[in-house]
């Protein structure tokens, strides 16, 4: 592999994140069979690029998309953190803060991060822990399933059951359930859709295709997509770094029932 094509790869990826010889359920990207073909035929490439990948505080990941369930034929790049690796640093994180945080107010990072850390928590409980799947199955990414209705709904569920249980112990554990208790129905339902827009534009979901099921209007008339299945990338990057991330997140549920370990 050339430093050019190089370029072009890490350029594709950068955008798109995977990179599939015969793509299955989506259409072929612009380049994607280029940049695919490049990776397939040249495994000594395939290791220069993830050498140059390193520092960049990412790694290159490679399937047999039958493996995956994802048809007879065709292997899958994937580009995904390694959480063993430093970020580079142009890495720039600013853009999802400022789409995570209450757009209704002004509220201190500390407030967004808790958020962040229960949705984030709860996101994965729909994608691991209701479906008994383990981080290890990337596979199952493909049969996901979440809707920003049942979303709301669980995490109301948690938020009364966390009022219910009255006043923790002083602590981390105290200064998270002030945070979260104050908040009311309708802001639990924005901040959620505007996680579930971040996140889809962070590429770890993406809209479900073939349910029959595809759009719905919200309580102030939006039409939206209403279900959603984690992506190949999200996935990958689950099995990679949970067990190395998840560790002293600052939850409301333990990981078995908020989904951090599926």
């Amino acid at each position: 592999m050339t430093p050019e094509e190089m370029g072009r790869v890490f350029a594709f990826l950068s955008k798109h994140k995977l990179a599939s010889t015969d793509p299955v359920d989506r259409p072929r990207q612009p380049r994607e069979r280029e940049i695919a073909d490049l990776l397939a035929r040249d495994p000594v490439g395939l290791k220069e690029f993830d050498e140059f990948l390193a520092p960049q505080g990412m790694a290159i990941h490679e399937f047999e998309q039958a493996g995956l369930g994802l048809g007879p034929r065709g292997r899958v790049f994937v580009l995904a953190r390694a959480a063993d690796r430093e970020d580079a640093h142009w890495v720039d994180d600013g853009w999802l803060w400022d789409g995570l945080v209450d757009g209704r107010r002004r509220e201190p990072l500390t407030h967004t991060i808790v958020w962040t850390a229960q949705l984030w928590a709860i996101m994965n409980w729909f994608f691991y822990t209701r479906e008994g799947r383990t981080v290890e199955a990337v596979s199952g990414f493909k049969d996901s399933r979440l809707s920003p209705t049942e979303f709301i709904g669980e995490t109301k569920r948690r938020i009364e059951a966390l009022r219910a249980r009255g006043a923790p112990a002083d602590g981390w554990a105290g200064k998270v359930r002030a945070i979260l208790v104050v908040a009311d129905a309708t802001a639990i339902e924005t901040r959620i859709r505007r996680f579930l827009m971040v996140m889809e534009q962070a590429g770890m979901i993406e809209p479900r295709r073939g349910t029959g099921e595809h759009i719905e209007k919200s309580s102030q008339g939006i039409r939206e997509a209403i279900g959603y299945r984690q992506t190949l990338n999200a996935a990958v990057e689950m099995k990679l770094n949970l067990h190395r991330q998840a560790v002293g997140l600052p939850l409301i549920d333990g990981p078995a029932e908020a989904g951090g370990e599926g």
